[in-house]
């Protein structure tokens, strides 16, 4: 193989595939043309023929590129009229791809952030697969293109102008990061430049990689985490094939991302397809989205399930296809990455309860059916232990809440006491404590500031998570996480769950100076009060929340609503919420709330009963299916102990 000048001045690594197999050879992304071959010869056979119909109907989303709203899409309108085009040979395809490529290369400015990863990976793709079918003038348009617009991201990063070179599990770092990987390795070899860019997109690639927990959860959540996943699966995958590291088979996040995703998912009877145009809803969402996702899943556990040999990857994949629960953004990584030789294994013996030991996130189910109850329970540092560890700078942006000791249930299909959504950084948003008002350090402002938790400032965690014979049980300490002037001394939060309905939060909090305590739960309804002291009922679509509170010293109960605010030129929305405080400040007390969910068909029926019993308490609680007694036993300086 002779090297081009521009391949023997701009070396990558001098050993890689690449470099000494590939140079001049395109399709390289992805597949080859062998590879295009024998998948064109599958695509009457299922599951090919839907990936096919899936990839079509992204290429169709528009007619024109017109650049109106939200532009990143239509880098992966050209993604994918590239790969219809190559599997079906019809025009209509190469001519859509042709005046993407036009239009995008007439606009000036790409911008260095998302909207450049979109974009340049889009036209990166499109370059690649379409090289032998593109005029020599287009290929000369995307070559210029692509290197103006990523040389200036690679001017930009290097001079470390701001966050996105350094914010290692942050969505925007991936993005853009994908778009530089994807230029420089579709351009390598025919113009100057691509070696460089594609040095330090791996070495950035590593870090990416060493910043994510090894317990597969993404710090920014669901929603923001899928984003990111979503083009980081593609960076590692072309780096795997083309510079020939191991990238996958070394990272604990990977390997663990698929249990991450199945635990965090809802029942599938509460799942919402995307028909009509709507976002979907699987998953349990506690960072910025409103409920919904916007990429994959299914895309990017084909690749980890194909390259790590993950059934459980691939059982979730072939879930989400066929609930029709996905964004499409990378829907062609179906097509490309599907291993039919790895077989689906279903959760049936998953344990029923999860702890995230990075992010201090438990997620306890009543089972794995299509109706089940799931309740989440949230006391964990912002950016997971492991990367508090290892970094003193922000790698995972502002999308977290400050949520410590955060409570969510979700029964008979429906969020009965849900997430705050996508809003401002306000503890008052969550269903936690307040003291005085005062909430969480990082709270108050669009973006969450954990710089304080950088400096050193301890964060909340989870003291113990674990299964018992009548129940399951999970203690969060939260007081670390609390503003100085809050002046928490003590604020446990013990969770009991009795399956399948029926969960008991014990807060134990001491103060500095006397106080009000202020315990926020908030609601899919309103609140509304019942004859019996100190008892609510909230009636949602399809079940209803019975909630019974107690507390050592006199308080009061108080329905309200919540106004969320996000930032300007976002419509408001209300939350109903319920708030427990004592009456007069005290420095110690410990509330009791016992919250049993029943379908809206059904009378409530939870009793409850706290009682003295030495020096601790003697709780009861009964209705018309279950009936649960237990001693709790308290100290100055551990959390409440159960029998």
């Amino acid at each position: 193989m002779v090297k081009t000048p521009f391949a023997q001045k701009d070396i990558v690594y001098s050993s890689t595939p690449l470099e000494n197999r590939l140079l001049g050879i395109h399709p390289r992304l992805f597949a080859t043309e062998d590879r295009i071959t024998e998948l064109r010869s599958q695509l009457t056979k299922a599951p090919y023929d839907s990936f096919l119909q899936r990839i079509i109907a992204v290429a169709d989303s528009k007619k024109r590129p017109d650049f109106q709203g939200d532009t990143r899409p239509y880098g992966e309108w050209l993604q994918h009229n590239a790969v219809a085009y190559r599997m079906t040979q019809n025009k209509r395809f190469l001519k859509a791809a042709v005046s993407a490529i036009e239009a995008m290369a007439a606009e000036k400015e790409w911008s260095l952030s998302l909207n450049y990863g979109h974009w340049a990976s889009g036209m990166a793709l499109a370059y690649d697969w379409l090289y032998h079918h593109l005029s020599p003038a287009t290929i000369t348009l995307i070559q210029q293109t692509l290197a103006d617009r990523t040389e200036k991201v690679y001017r930009s990063w290097t001079a470390y102008r701001d966050a996105y070179p350094l914010g290692y599990a942050w969505n925007h770092m991936g993005v853009v990061h994908g778009g530089i990987m994807m230029a420089g390795f579709a351009l390598w070899g025919e113009i100057n430049g691509p070696g460089r860019w594609l040095k330090m997109s791996m070495e950035k690639l590593r870090l990416m990689l060493l910043a994510l927990g090894p317990d597969g959860a993404s710090a920014e959540g669901q929603a923001y985490g899928q984003y990111h996943i979503d083009y980081m699966v593609k960076s590692m995958w072309l780096a795997e094939d083309l510079l020939g590291e191991e990238l996958f088979k070394y990272s604990e996040f990977y390997k663990n991302h698929p249990i991450s995703m199945i635990h965090n998912m809802l029942p599938h009877n509460s799942w919402r397809s995307r028909k009509g145009g709507c976002f979907p809803i699987a998953f349990v969402q506690t960072s910025d989205t409103d409920d919904v996702h916007w990429h994959g899943p299914d895309s990017h556990l084909r690749v980890i399930a194909s390259r790590l040999r993950n059934g459980h990857a691939q059982w979730l994949a072939d879930e989400a296809s066929a609930a029709d629960i996905n964004g499409e953004s990378s829907t062609f990584l179906n097509l490309l990455a599907y291993d039919p030789t790895v077989k689906p294994i279903a959760p049936t013996r998953e344990p029923t309860l999860k702890h995230f030991t990075d992010k201090d996130v438990v997620i306890m189910r009543s089972g794995w059916g299509s109706d089940d109850s799931l309740s989440v329970f949230k006391c964990g540092p912002n950016s997971g232990h492991h990367a508090a560890r290892h970094f003193r700078h922000n790698v995972a942006g502002g999308h977290m809440h400050p949520d410590a000791a955060h409570l969510m249930i979700h029964a008979f299909n429906e969020w009965l006491i849900p997430d705050d959504g996508y809003t401002r950084k306000e503890t008052t948003f969550q269903n936690t404590l307040l003291v005085n008002g005062i909430g969480q350090t990082g709270d108050g402002a669009m973006w969450f500031e954990d710089l304080e938790m950088r400096q050193g400032k301890p964060e909340g965690y989870i003291v113990r998570a674990a299964q018992q014979r009548r129940f399951d049980i999970v203690t969060g300490n939260a007081a670390p996480a609390y503003k100085p002037e809050a002046g928490l001394k003590t604020f446990y939060r013990t969770l009991l769950y009795f399956r399948p309905h029926l969960w008991v939060v014990i807060d134990e909090v001491k103060t500095a100076a006397p106080a009000i305590f202020n315990l926020r739960f908030h609601g899919a309804a309103p609140f509304e009060p019942q004859e019996t002291p100190n008892t609510w009922n909230l009636t949602g679509k399809h079940g209803s929340l019975k909630v019974a509170a107690w507390a050592s010293l006199p308080f009061s109960g108080t329905a309200y609503k919540n106004e969320l605010v996000k930032s300007p030129g976002y419509p408001r929305r209300t939350l109903d919420g319920i708030e427990f405080a004592n009456i007069r400040p005290a420095r110690a007390a410990c509330f009791i709330t016992a919250l049993h969910a029943h379908a809206n068909s059904e009378p409530a029926s939870l009793i409850a009963q706290v009682t003295p019993n030495g020096k601790g308490l003697r709780l009861r609680f009964s209705g018309t299916d279950f009936n649960h007694s237990l001693n709790c036993s308290f100290s100055k300086s551990k959390p409440v102990t159960i029998s």
